[in-house]
Formats: C-alpha cells, sequence, structure tokens
C-alpha cells in the first residue's frame, strides 16, 4: 500500500481510502474497464464515487480513457507510470503526457476491449497548423475466446 501511496503523491492525488481500494481494483486489471464493471467489483462504493474517482486519475494522468465504439467510455491504466515515476523526481510533479500510445482491440461479440501494448498508434502527419489533442486508434473483430466459441 505504500508503493500506491508513493504513486498517488507523485501525481499529485490524496490517497483517500475509496481511492486505495478503487487504484487496488485497478492494479490487478488487466483489460480496459468501464464504470459498469467498477460498480460490479466494488458494489458497496456508489456510482457518483466511482465516476469522481476514475476522472481524478484520470486528469492527473494515471488512467486515460478511450472510445472503443461501444457506448460506454472505457479507462485503461497509463503506459508510462513507471517511467514517469524514475524520470520526475518532483513530489508535485503533476504528470501529462501526450495521451495513450498504443492501440486497442475491440471484439464485437463479447464486447471486450484489449489493450495492444506491443503496437503503438502510427504517426500521421497532420496539415500543417493542426494541433492534435487525442488519437484513438480501435480495431473491432472477434477475439480469439469468441472465435473458440463459434466454430
Amino acid at each position: 500500500m505504500q508503493q500506491v501511496e508513493t504513486l498517488f503523491k507523485h501525481f499529485g492525488v490524496r490517497p483517500t481510502a475509496i481511492r486505495l481500494l478503487v487504484w487496488k481494483q485497478i492494479a490487478k486489471t488487466e483489460h480496459p474497464f468501464s464504470l459498469g464493471d467498477m460498480e460490479l467489483w466494488l458494489d458497496t462504493v456508489d456510482k457518483s464515487t466511482l465516476f469522481r474517482t476514475l476522472t481524478i486519475f484520470e486528469e492527473h494522468g494515471l488512467l486515460h480513457g478511450l472510445d472503443d465504439g461501444s457506448g460506454q467510455k472505457k479507462y485503461c491504466r497509463c503506459d508510462e507510470l513507471d517511467v514517469c515515476m524514475h524520470h520526475h523526481t518532483d513530489a508535485e510533479h503533476n504528470h501529462k503526457h501526450d495521451g495513450c500510445k498504443h492501440a486497442h482491440a475491440f471484439c464485437v461479440v463479447c464486447q471486450r476491449t484489449f489493450c495492444i501494448r506491443t503496437e503503438q498508434i502510427p504517426l500521421v502527419k497532420m496539415p500543417d497548423g493542426f494541433l492534435v489533442t487525442d488519437i484513438n486508434y480501435v480495431v473491432r473483430g472477434i477475439c480469439a475466446a469468441c472465435m473458440k466459441k463459434r466454430k
């Protein structure tokens, strides 16, 4: 728990009991998740508290949000938490980076989203003067588990 409190302090997040509980769940979650998923996992915490907590984590760079086309916003842990922790020594450093750098795959059958951390989002030459504020790279298809069920 000390490690999580250090992480929170580094990113400017106050370590409340609820935030620690939510982060503990996030830390053991391999795939992107929605607010609805978090409600199921932490059914004793009300929806508005979970939403505020996820929003704070996103605003401080611990999570990034993504639109996978399912109609529900999904959240994913920042790819660079360890890198940022070791390269920034200022305890009050507010972590800001240029967003998620990996692609995602969305299964149209089971509605799960998977991080594809082995592939970075390709660079696209933008028109002069165009400021990119967000990149959302989602490949839609059928995951291996759903393909196996179809056979």
